[in-house]
């Protein structure tokens, strides 16, 4: 007759039941399986041996029962100014609205925009620069036209100079 099989799930439920979080269960539960023990009769012992080195989620309140709650923090914090408070010490001060109305008067973004009109855009100053460039283009065109011919012409008269020296000679 065979030992009953090890039923897994039950093992994982069970372990967090008593506090601990999935994670942990299933790698005790891997842990005790890749051990070989799962194959052999269990006892509770054994698992009593096995489980004893991981905290269970009562020994992590009891270790951190010393510490800061969050009830703790809001009793502290309660004679602090809130939002609240401070909504109601500014009330007296100035406002959008107060703001909008002292500033009328100054200039206002469509004011500079008619008052900066007639004068250069940045697309106008790109139009002058585009024609510029085209008149200068056209200018080093044109030198460099002379400049070639004048060149073959010298290229030449020193090519029938050459041929006649050589003639003479």
């Amino acid at each position: 007759m065979s030992a009953p099989a090890f039923d897994t799930y039950k093992a994982v439920q069970g372990l967090k039941k008593a506090g601990f979080e999935e994670r942990q269960a299933k790698a005790v539960v891997d842990t005790f399986l890749d051990s070989g023990t799962a194959k052999d009769d269990v006892t509770k012992k054994d698992l009593e041996i096995a489980l004893k080195p991981f905290a269970t989620k009562k020994d992590l309140e009891i270790a951190l029962k010393p510490f800061v709650t969050k009830e703790d923090l809001e009793i502290a914090l309660k004679p602090f100014v809130t939002k609240e408070d401070l909504e109601i010490a500014l009330k007296p001060f100035v406002t959008k609205e107060d703001l909008e109305i002292t500033l009328k008067p100054f200039v206002t973004k469509e004011d500079l925009e008619i008052a900066l009109k007639p004068f250069v855009t940045k697309k106008d100053l790109e139009a002058i620069l585009d024609a510029a460039l085209s008149k200068l283009e056209a200018r080093m065109t044109r030198y460099m036209t002379t400049l070639v011919f004048g060149a073959s012409g010298v290229v030449i008269a020193v090519v029938g100079l050459m041929i006649a020296i050589v003639k003479w000679l």
